[in-house]
């Protein structure tokens, strides 16, 4: 086993209490398993809860598509998935044929949208902030290339991330998935 130098110590009344530990990435779920087996006696134990973010929104997707909840019907888009479509709408769009860098727009586009999701904005908001869109203008190109990312993504069954997080706040305010009393946050220093 690979040994850790992080210390469980002030988590395990947490983890003892069968309390949920969300962390910012998989690195640090890992080193606090670690930690955690490293003071265990004996050689079978209850895994602790400790997940990481994206990894506890799979977990309450999935729950919520075991009950058949109807919005979460879709799969959650995968990074790779992403980007490969953002290239091609991209590459294949007249907008675009005198831009060489396909990869790094598509990137750009992608940051984009995930923070138009997360502030929980709409295309609407961004015409409104640019009164002047024209054919030339990047937020233009954009909104035409988002249109066509967002028609993708509905005929193939996919939802963001960011959607799919909107969805489950709300299932979580209709207490149709089960309410922690605690949520213990760690290796946050920005949004996700």
């Amino acid at each position: 086993m690979v040994d850790t130098y992080f210390d469980i110590t002030p988590y395990l009344p947490a983890v003892n209490n069968g309390e949920l530990i969300i962390t910012a990435n998989n690195r640090l779920r890992n080193h606090m398993l670690r930690a955690y087996a490293k003071q265990q006696a004996q050689t079978v134990w209850a895994s602790p809860r400790i997940y990481s973010l994206s990894q506890w929104i799979e977990l309450n997707w999935s729950q919520l598509q075991r009950r058949a909840y109807a919005p979460a019907a879709r799969q959650i888009i995968n990074n790779l998935q992403r980007q490969c479509l953002w290239e091609k709408i991209i590459s294949q769009s007249s907008l675009a044929a005198a831009l060489l860098q396909a990869e790094s727009l598509a990137q750009a586009a992608d940051s984009a949208l995930r923070n138009l999701e997360l502030w929980q904005l709409t295309e609407e908001d961004v015409r409104t902030a640019e009164p002047q869109l024209n054919v030339a203008s990047n937020s233009y190109c954009w909104l035409t290339w988002l249109g066509e990312f967002r028609a993708t993504l509905a005929s193939l069954g996919f939802i963001t991330q960011e959607n799919a997080i909107t969805i489950l706040a709300d299932t979580f305010k209709e207490f149709l998935i089960p309410q922690e009393a605690i949520i213990h946050l760690t290796g946050f220093d920005d949004i996700p």
